[in-house]
């Protein structure tokens, strides 16, 4: 085939010629023209002429590598470059190929940069942490974190970003965009991420695995999370009491035992809780609603520490042990109930006549005999 006649290199050309120019800020009135010698120069505004043709020369070189292999039905594997103003296309294989995995790459950088993925070189190091990276473009972000700069800003509510992607996935909080949706049952995200991990739910794929007790895990956080039960990391310290947690969430709501702040509220009583999942288990004593229920017998509960529970009644199991008697018990308040028998520890007391009870049941009970009430 003649590269000079094809159809469809001329359409790309044309195409081409057609693009909005990033230097100024007018479309240029010129096109270029195709001469029997195959040389292009840009008609028109002689001052300007070297900044467009440089230009177009170069936006044409990226029309016919990116948009126009297929059309001119040729190996994606070949490079269609300029020499110089000369514009007969020169076809030239592509000399940046890994020698590890066989992928090609249009220009050597990216090929360099591809190696790292193989070697796990991290040539990239930071002055402030010592933190590496395989790319350059990663050690910018991250030096991000120590300057502050968040250079993406959102247009609507003025929040930044340190990375552009971050400030995309922001704006869906206030477009609602939910792009990426499950095809099993429909339900949608905004992040790719989040519909990777859901997909699990119905998959059962759970990658992590924990490399001391083999646990397997469906979200890698959750797999760092669990890793701290072995080393006893709690790298999350409250700022007035200094308890330490290993989650961070964890000692946010532990922060409001301080503050005393209960932003989870019922919509139907009005009562207040300090954390969400307190609220669900609330509302169900207005809905009635029990989802968790026993496959021996049957019985249903409204919360999943409770089945658990009621389990080992048909199982026996009992994992809580006394360590002064070593009787067993199926629940932890029971133990700590029965500990008070050992050491005489009465801790509720009637706020009428004082009296002291080991058992909050029995100080209910009490106060039934003073009220007259009704169990």
């Amino acid at each position: 085939m003649s590269w000079g006649d094809g159809d469809g290199l001329r359409l790309a050309l044309e195409e081409a010629s057609r693009t909005r120019c990033p230097r100024w800020e007018t479309v240029p009135s010129t096109r270029l023209t195709y001469f029997s010698n195959k040389r292009w120069r840009p008609g028109g505004n002689r001052q300007k002429k070297d900044d467009y043709k440089q230009y177009w020369l170069k936006k044409i070189g990226n029309v016919i590598t990116n948009r126009m292999l297929e059309v001119l039905d040729v190996d994606p594997k070949i490079y269609y470059t300029f020499d110089g103003d000369v514009c007969g296309i020169i076809k030239q294989e592509i000399s940046h190929t890994s020698d590890m995995c066989d992928k090609s790459f249009t220009q050597n950088s990216n090929l360099t940069a591809h190696r790292h993925t193989h070697t796990s070189e991290k040539p990239y190091s930071c002055k402030v942490c010592s933190k590496s990276c395989a790319h350059r473009n990663n050690m910018v972000v991250h030096q991000r974190i120590h300057n502050g700069e968040k250079p993406y800003s959102c247009d609507i509510c003025g929040k930044s970003f340190s990375q552009s992607n971050n400030l995309v996935i922001h704006k869906r909080t206030h477009t609602e965009e939910r792009p990426y949706s499950c095809d099993i049952c429909g339900k949608s995200f905004s992040q790719s991420n989040n519909l990777k991990v859901h997909q699990r739910t119905h998959t059962g794929e759970k990658p992590y695995s924990c490399d001391i007790c083999d646990k397997l895990f469906s979200q890698s956080n959750s797999l760092v999370i669990h890793q701290r039960t072995h080393t006893g990391e709690k790298p999350y310290s409250c700022d007035i009491c200094d308890e330490l947690f290993s989650q961070s969430n964890s000692l946010v709501i532990h922060q409001r035992t301080h503050t005393g702040e209960k932003p989870y509220s019922c919509d139907i009583c009005g009562k207040s809780f300090a954390h969400s999942n307190s609220l669900k288990v609330h509302q169900r004593t207005h809905t009635g609603e029990r989802p968790y229920s026993c496959d021996i017998c049957g019985k249903s509960f409204s919360q999943s520490n409770n089945l658990k529970v009621h389990q080992r009644t048909h199982t026996g199991e009992k994992p809580y042990s006394c360590d002064i008697c070593d009787k067993l018990f199926f629940q932890s308040n029971s133990l700590v109930i029965h500990q008070g028998t050992h050491t005489g520890e009465k801790p509720y007391s009637c706020d009428i006549c004082g009296k002291l009870f080991a058992q909050s049941s029995s100080l209910k009970n009490h106060h039934r005999t003073n009220t007259g009430e009704n169990p």
